[in-house]
């Protein structure tokens, strides 16, 4: 199987929160980052995350993670959710 990842990733485990963009009930779920690279971070969540939903991040402004995210690909993992992520 060919590579489609355009940045290299390295692994990077951290406990975040995130909403998903536009929710007006603004739910933060749970997840934790699995690898990250320049353009993009892996995370393995409980919700159910979709190709093309956008999510913010929530941060306590103490770290310098991505703020936003598009999902490129998701699957599920057992009980969770593995997901690709492209973070602006």
């Amino acid at each position: 199987m060919k590579e489609q990842r355009r940045e290299f990733r390295i692994p990077f485990t951290t406990a975040m929160q995130y909403l998903h963009y536009g929710d007006p009930l603004e739910e933060c779920y749970h997840c934790t980052s699995v690898d990250i690279s320049e353009s993009g971070i892996g995370i393995v969540t409980d919700s159910l995350l979709l190709f093309g939903q956008f999510i913010e991040f929530r941060s306590d402004g103490g770290d310098d993670l991505p703020s936003h995210a598009v999902v490129q690909w998701s699957m599920p993992l057992g009980t969770q959710c593995r997901a690709g992520l492209f973070v602006f």
